[in-house]
């Protein structure tokens, strides 16, 4: 410390000052170090990101429509209850002309799939007051009274069975499991929550993850990654149209849930195939539009 400094601060205090001089250089240091650290690490995601969405080439956006666009199965199907996913809801569906099923995914105890909302949900559904210790005990319960629950290999039959359903997950992360119980990765479309799943489930075989957006920071991070597939809820769908019919127009496929909160049919008579290239619904099936 120079000897001008030292003759306005006295001695006793130099030692201290020094002291909170070093510290405030560490901690200079250390955000810069973060900085880097953050700098690289956004880096390195966005070159996964790059390689894994060109690995997959121009097919990666099959699922943008236009025109009329889709209608999901929210839960499986058309009925009273919301969350059924069960073994009736999507067979209604599918005779109803839906292609695109929606269902919800969990991972049971004994690490099996079973579509289920949330255990809450589930418990509810089948009048029970804890959720079931495996899978078999999850299957031998009723869904609404006469309903049946569907397991990973249920769900697989169920495609073999018809070629042309579309399975969009909801909620499983281990997409390891996925892949196992449910070995068709060309028919489903997986919802994933943060950027870092988005690369884990193309690392993980996922032809087709869906890029969830909750909030408006989610929504700024797929505008600027690009993703090709995206969900989104139909108040957030509302409050940015412009950049919703830009994504359109750049061909994302745009999967717009939650219009049970308002009038579904005119929400997909406006924005079908022009700002939304698929609708979950539970009320408005296919062969109920021209």
């Amino acid at each position: 410390m120079s000897r001008s400094i030292g003759k306005i601060i006295p001695a006793h205090l130099q030692g201290r000052l020094s002291s909170t001089l070093v510290l405030c250089l560490m901690a200079v240091a250390g955000v810069y170090s973060t900085g880097n650290a953050l700098h690289s690490s956004k880096a390195r995601y966005e070159s996964q990101l790059a390689s894994g969405l060109s690995a997959r080439g121009a097919d990666i956006r099959r699922f943008h429509q236009s025109g009329t666009g889709a209608l999901i199965a929210h839960g499986g199907g058309i009925g009273p209850h919301l969350y059924a996913n069960s073994a009736e809801a999507v067979s209604g569906a599918l005779a109803r002309g839906f292609t695109f099923i929606e269902l919800d995914l969990l991972k049971t105890r004994d690490n099996h799939l079973l579509a289920a909302h949330d255990w809450g949900t589930f418990c509810e559904l089948t009048g029970t007051d804890t959720p079931p210790d495996s899978l078999q005990a999850a299957l031998q319960l009723h869904i609404a009274g006469n309903q049946r629950p569907l397991s990973g290999d249920m769900i697989n039959n169920i495609m073999q069975q018809h070629p042309e359903m579309i399975l969009v997950t909801d909620k499983i992360s281990d997409f390891e499991l996925l892949m196992q119980e449910i070995p068709h990765p060309e028919r489903m479309i997986v919802e994933v929550f943060s950027p870092q799943d988005y690369v884990r489930a193309l690392n993980s075989g996922i032809l087709y993850p869906a890029f969830c957006v909750t909030h408006s920071i989610a929504l700024q991070q797929a505008v600027e990654h690009r993703y090709p597939i995206i969900t989104i809820s139909v108040e957030l769908f509302l409050q940015h149209p412009d950049t919703m019919r830009k994504l359109h127009q750049e061909q994302v496929c745009i999967m717009v849930y939650g219009t049970e909160s308002l009038d579904a049919e005119q929400f997909i008579r406006e924005h079908a195939g022009t700002s939304a290239s698929m609708i979950y619904t539970s009320t408005i099936s296919p062969d109920k539009l021209p």
